[in-house]
């Protein structure tokens, strides 16, 4: 299960949010949910509490500054968030999605050549 979640390393808040892509939900039953506090569990130190630290996070967000950098990865098929350090990031991640747009520029760009 642990390859299906789209951890980011994004704020709390935003990685709970990302848990819902475009179709399904990634946390559907309870063993979902507790699989995913368990890859959380750094940032959750404790287990049992670890769901009122997350509604904290979730409460926290909007009233962030940090908010307004919030942004939708622009890769087609995405639709994870993530929140930008820096004004020319694009992807959610450049490992990921990046890569993914980079290989498709490059064979449009040779296909036709």
């Amino acid at each position: 299960m642990g390859d299906l979640i789209p951890l980011t390393g994004e704020p709390l808040a935003l990685d709970l949010v990302n848990t819902r892509p475009a179709v399904g939900d990634l946390l559907a039953t309870p063993a979902d949910l507790l699989a995913w506090l368990g890859l959380q569990a750094d940032r959750l130190p404790d287990a049992a509490c670890g769901t009122a630290e997350l509604a904290e996070a979730a409460a926290d967000l909007p009233a962030d500054p940090a908010v307004m950098h919030v942004r939708q990865c622009e890769a087609e098929d995405c639709v994870m968030l993530f929140l930008s350090a820096h004004p020319c990031r694009r992807w959610c991640s450049a490992d990921r999605c990046g890569n993914r747009v980079r290989v498709a520029r490059y064979y449009r760009r040779h296909r036709t050549a």
